[in-house]
């Protein structure tokens, strides 16, 4: 998918006329990064509105305290008068093109996108989102008197075609790959201590975010997920080994066996005890 591959660092900065400043939508700032040069990169807060896709490659953008994995074919749009960051996969740099613009129709047009709900869109043609990006650097690569009209257009056409674009307007796919990646590690280590702050650090997601998109995703909360998982690996035991109750309690990842206790009649409707009675195999 890689259209018209970076070989080297594109920045072209802007300072817009009066004129344009009053009147029109201007370029601040245009550019590609190769992935050989992909960093991170802070931002707080600025003047600006960020159109940026990936032609290849991933990498994360933490905005208003949520951080979000863009892989390639994506494209971001965001308000930069939000704290923001940027980060590439170590593993899988992302060689992107963005536009910096703005305008005194800047703000309408980001709020119809907001309405979309998130900060990521899935471009319809990505050739064309591509071409008109390159278009843009063309035009003020060799500036004329018709360039900043030019701008104006061609920053029309971009958002134009984010605006009207029927595709994906938001993270399902890639943060439905990131609770499932969450899913997953809690899935290998329930047995072991697990808590959000820990979670949050290791999968860079806001832990808030974490909490509500995991329980959209799967219908339980973390919490309930990890005892859900321990009970039924109790149950294992249970009826599959003679171990004691103190010791499934330990292996299952309870540090309590009284609290085990109630949360596996809570959860069974029986006691361990009954519960080992009534699906105890023969063991030979």
């Amino acid at each position: 998918m890689n259209n018209n591959p970076a070989k080297k660092l594109i920045r072209i900065r802007n300072t817009p006329s009066a004129i344009a400043a009053d009147n029109l939508l201007y370029v601040q700032e245009v550019g590609c990064l190769p992935a050989e040069l992909a960093s991170e990169t802070q931002q707080r807060q600025i003047d600006s509105y960020l159109v940026f896709f990936v032609l290849k490659g991933q990498g994360y953008l933490k905005y208003d305290g949520i951080e979000y994995r863009v892989s390639e074919g994506r494209g971001v749009f965001i308000d930069c008068h939000t704290e923001h960051s940027f980060r590439c996969d170590p593993d899988d740099p992302w060689e992107v093109l963005w536009l910096h613009f703005n305008g005194n129709s800047a703000p309408y047009y980001y709020r119809l996108f907001q309405k979309k709900g998130f900060c990521i869109f899935l471009p319809q043609n990505i050739k064309d989102f591509v071409s008109v990006i390159y278009e843009t650097i063309a035009n003020n690569a060799h500036k004329t008197n018709d360039t900043e009209i030019i701008n104006s257009k061609l920053i029309t056409d971009i958002l134009t075609m984010i605006l009207s674009n029927p595709g994906i307007h938001g993270p399902s796919d890639d943060y439905s790959y990131q609770m499932k990646s969450v899913k997953e590690y809690i899935d290998s280590h329930f047995t072991e201590s697990i808590n959000l702050d820990e979670l949050s650090e290791a999968f860079y997601i806001n832990k808030y975010y974490l909490t509500r998109e995991f329980k959209k995703e799967y219908g339980e909360t973390i919490f309930q997920h990890i005892i859900n998982r321990r009970i039924e690996y109790a149950k294992n035991l249970l009826s599959s080994t003679d171990k004691t109750i103190e010791e499934i309690s330990l292996l299952s990842g309870f540090n309590d066996q009284s609290y085990f206790s109630r949360q596996f009649k809570k959860m069974v409707g029986v006691s361990s005890l009954n519960y080992r009675k009534e699906h105890k195999k023969c063991l030979v």
